[in-house]
C-alpha cells in the first residue's frame, strides 16, 4: 500500500497563531448562532437488490441487527422482516432434513426460538442492547405459522413478524431490531433471516456504518441510515456490508453488501406498510417496460435508470406519460446501479399513468405470492407492474412520486444555551479520605439567548467525570433576562477528576460543556 508524502511545515509564528486562533473562534459562534436545518433526507432511488441472502443464527452469541429509520411517527405493533426455515424438521416446503448451513438449508432441527428485540441505536450506530423498547420471544415454527395464518398466505411464507406492542416511534430516528436464536441448542436448531444483497460498489452509504441522513446515493428505497449489521460476540462488536452473518459477500459481484428489509403495521386493523417490499433472486429481464400507475403527487420527473447486472448496461431509459404522451430518455448507461438526466422533463399529474422502458438489461424486482397478499404489490402503495406482472423491473425516474414526503420540520427557536460558571464548593476531609465520596455545593450560573427564552422555561444541568456518560444532576427555570442560576447539593466521587458540566433547554439544545473549577 502505498503513502502520501508528508510535508513539514514551519510552525505559524505568535501573530499568525493568534489570528488564526481568532478566526476559528468567530466561525465557533457564527456555526453555534446559526438555526438547526430543517431539511430532512428524502428516500431517492428505488431499486438495488439483485438475490437474497441468508444468515443462520446459529450460536447464541450470533446478532442480526437491521438499523431502520421510519418517516413518520408511527406506532409499532408488528415489525416484519424475511425469515426462512426450510431444512427444519416441521417446513412443509423442505426437502430433504439438514443440519448445517448451506444450499437448500436455511433451519434445522425444530428450527429455534426467534428473540426479537427493538432498541435504540448508539451514537456510534452499533444498537443499544442495554435499551430494549420492546421484546418478544417465539419458537420459529409458531411464528412462521402465525404469519402465514394472519395474512391468509397460502403458500410458502418468507416473512415474519414480531408482536412490539404499540410502542410509539419517532420519526427521522435510528432504531434497530436485533434478532437473536435462545434455542438451548442452536447448533442444531437454528433458522435464517433473510436479506437482499447488491454490488458491494453500488450499495452507498446502506453498504456502510453511515449516520448521515444527507448522505447521497442511498438505494432500494432506503434512508441512508439504514443498513445491515451483525455480531457474533452477543453486541460486543458489529461488522456492516458485505461482511454480514456466517459468510460473507462478494467484493465484486452483485452478491455483495446485505441491505435492510422490513415492513410494519401499526395496528390490528391497518394495512402493513413497507418501503422496499420486493425480493429477488437474480431475475432478469431485457428491453422492459414498468408501467407506474395511480401517481399520488405533481412531479416533473428530470431523471431516469436502473439496475444493470454485472457484464450487462441499462442502455437508453425512456419514459413516457401516457396521459400527455410527454417524452424524455436518457443517453446509454452502463453497468450497476446507474442514471442520467432526461432530454426533456416528464411531468406527471396526480391520477396519472407512466411507462419506463429500456433498451438493455436490467434485474426484475420479484412479487412473490407471499408479498402480493401482506403488501398488495401490484396496486395501491405499489402500483407497478411489468408485462403484466405484479414484478417490477429494476428502472426508475426521479423524484420518485411515490415516496412519502417526510412531515415538515418545524425550524427551532433562535434559543442559544450559554453556561458562564461552575463551581464545586467543598467540605474539608482528611488527608486519607482524599479520594472518597465528598459531599460539596455546585453553584452554577448561565443564560439562554433568543426572543422566546421567558422566565420559567426549564433548564437541564448534566455532569459527567472524564469522558463517561452525561446525567442529569437537577433542574432549575429561568429568571428575567434569560438567566439562571442553581446551587444545589452533590455527592461526588474522587472530585478531582476533570468534571465536566453543560446545559440544555427545550428547543435550543446543549450548552458547550464546561470544566468545573473547584473551591474547598
Amino acid at each position: 500500500m502505498s503513502c502520501p508524502i508528508r510535508q513539514r511545515t514551519s510552525s505559524p509564528i505568535p501573530a499568525q497563531r493568534t489570528r488564526r486562533r481568532a478566526l476559528a473562534f468567530l466561525l465557533a459562534v457564527m456555526t453555534a448562532l446559526v438555526p438547526a436545518a430543517t431539511a430532512e433526507a428524502a428516500r431517492s432511488i428505488p431499486v438495488g437488490l439483485a438475490s437474497t441472502n441468508d444468515q443462520n443464527l446459529r450460536t447464541h452469541e450470533s446478532l442480526l441487527a437491521i438499523r431502520f429509520v421510519l418517516d413518520r411517527d408511527t406506532s409499532m405493533y408488528r415489525f416484519m422482516s424475511g425469515f426462512k426455515t426450510q431444512g427444519a424438521s416441521w417446513d412443509p416446503h423442505s426437502g430433504s432434513k439438514c443440519g448445517g448451513p448451506g444450499s437448500g438449508c436455511y433451519g434445522a432441527g425444530d428450527g429455534g426460538i426467534v428473540n426479537a428485540r427493538l432498541v435504540t441505536v448508539k451514537a456510534d450506530g452499533t444498537p443499544n442492547l442495554s435499551n430494549v423498547l420492546a421484546e418478544e420471544t417465539r419458537s420459529a415454527k409458531d411464528r412462521y405459522f402465525d404469519s402465514k395464518n394472519s395474512y391468509g398466505v397460502d403458500g410458502i411464507t418468507q416473512m415474519i413478524f414480531s408482536s412490539m406492542g404499540g410502542i410509539q416511534l419517532k420519526r427521522n430516528t435510528m432504531y434497530a431490531m436485533v434478532y437473536r436464536n435462545t434455542h438451548r441448542d442452536p447448533v442444531s436448531n437454528f433458522f435464517s433471516i433473510n436479506s437482499p444483497t447488491v454490488k458491494e460498489s453500488a450499495a452507498g452509504p446502506n453498504g456502510r456504518n453511515n449516520l448521515d441522513p444527507d448522505a447521497a446515493g442511498a438505494i432500494a428505497g432506503l434512508d441512508p441510515r439504514e443498513a445491515v449489521a451483525s455480531s457474533t460476540n452477543g453486541g460486543g462488536s458489529w461488522s456492516w456490508g458485505r461482511q454480514v452473518g456466517p459468510y460473507f459477500g462478494s467484493p465484486s459481484s452483485d452478491d455483495g453488501t446485505r441491505l435492510p428489509w422490513y415492513g410494519w403495521q401499526t395496528s390490528a386493523s391497518t394495512k402493513p406498510q413497507a418501503n422496499q417490499p420486493y425480493y429477488q433472486y437474480w431475475n432478469q429481464c431485457s428491453a422492459c417496460t414498468l408501467t407506474a400507475r395511480n401517481v399520488p403527487r405533481k412531479t416533473t420527473l428530470t431523471e431516469a435508470g436502473g439496475y444493470a447486472p454485472v457484464g450487462s448496461s441499462v442502455g437508453v431509459v425512456t419514459v413516457r406519460n401516457t396521459r400527455t404522451g410527454q417524452i424524455g430518455r436518457t443517453g446509454s448507461l452502463g453497468s450497476g446501479i446507474v442514471k442520467g438526466a432526461l432530454s426533456s422533463p416528464v411531468a406527471v399529474e396526480p391520477g396519472d399513468t407512466y411507462e419506463i422502458t429500456n433498451t438493455g438489461t436490467v434485474y426484475r424486482y420479484e412479487a412473490d405470492a407471499f408479498l402480493v397478499k401482506v403488501f398488495g404489490l401490484g396496486a395501491g402503495a405499489f402500483p407497478f407492474t411489468t408485462a403484466g406482472s405484479a414484478d417490477a423491473a429494476q428502472l426508475f425516474a426521479l423524484p420518485h412520486p411515490y415516496f412519502a414526503v417526510p412531515e415538515p420540520v418545524v425550524a427551532r427557536s433562535p434559543r442559544r444555551v450559554i453556561l458562564k460558571r461552575a463551581t464545586l464548593i467543598l467540605r474539608r476531609a482528611a488527608a486519607s479520605r482524599r479520594n472518597a465520596s465528598r459531599v460539596g455545593r455546585m453553584v452554577l450560573k448561565g443564560q439562554v439567548t433568543g426572543p422566546r427564552a421567558r422566565p420559567g422555561l426549564r433548564v437541564a444541568i448534566q455532569m459527567r467525570r472524564h469522558a463517561g456518560g452525561w446525567r442529569t444532576i437537577g433542574r432549575t427555570e429561568l429568571r428575567s433576562r434569560g438567566r439562571f442560576v442553581l446551587d444545589l447539593r452533590v455527592n461526588v466521587r474522587r472530585p478531582g477528576d476533570r468534571l465536566r458540566v453543560r446545559a440544555a433547554a427545550p428547543g435550543a439544545g446543549r450548552s458547550v460543556s464546561v470544566r468545573v473549577a473547584l473551591k474547598r
